[in-house]
C-alpha cells in the first residue's frame, strides 16, 4: 500500500519536537533535543593516586575499593554462607540460596520457596465417586 507524501509530513509533523504527540491515543510531549556542546568538558580532576600503579581517582571511596584488587581485602562478608567480597555489591549480588532439585540460585528465601512450586505437580482434587 502506497502512501502519500501529505500522510507521510502529517506523521512526521505529528511526532516533532516542537509539540505534542499523539500515539496510540495517548497525549506525550516530546523533550526538546539537547544542544550538542562544541567546547568538550574539561576533565575532571583525580587527586587520589593508588600508591601501588598510580591509577587516580577523582573520590577517596573510589582509590580505597581499588586497592582492594591489589590486597586482596575482602571486607564485606555473608551472613548465610560466610563468602567473603571485596565490595558491597558484590554481597547484594550474592545467592546464597539455592534449590535442592536444580540448583538454580536465589537471594532471597522467598523467592526460592515460590520457585520450588514449579518442580511440584499442579493440584488436582481428589475424584469423587459417580452418583446413581
Amino acid at each position: 500500500m502506497a502512501t502519500s507524501k501529505s500522510t507521510i509530513q502529517r506523521e512526521e509533523e505529528s511526532f516533532s519536537s516542537s509539540g505534542p504527540c499523539l500515539n496510540q491515543g495517548l497525549k506525550k510531549e516530546i523533550p526538546e533535543t539537547p544542544q550538542i556542546k562544541e567546547e568538550p568538558e574539561e576533565p575532571r580532576e583525580r587527586p587520589y593516586s593508588c600508591s601501588d600503579c598510580n591509577k587516580s581517582f577523582s573520590h577517596v571511596g573510589s582509590l580505597i575499593a581499588h586497592r582492594r584488587t591489589h590486597t586482596g581485602e575482602k571486607p564485606f562478608s555473608c551472613s548465610i554462607c560466610q563468602k567473603d567480597f571485596p565490595n558491597l555489591t558484590g554481597l547484594n549480588c550474592h545467592k546464597p540460596y539455592s534449590c535442592s532439585i536444580c540448583n538454580k540460585t536465589f537471594s532471597q528465601t522467598s523467592s526460592l520457596n515460590v520457585h520450588k512450586r514449579t518442580h511440584s505437580a499442579p493440584f488436582s482434587p481428589p475424584s469423587s465417586p459417580a452418583m446413581t
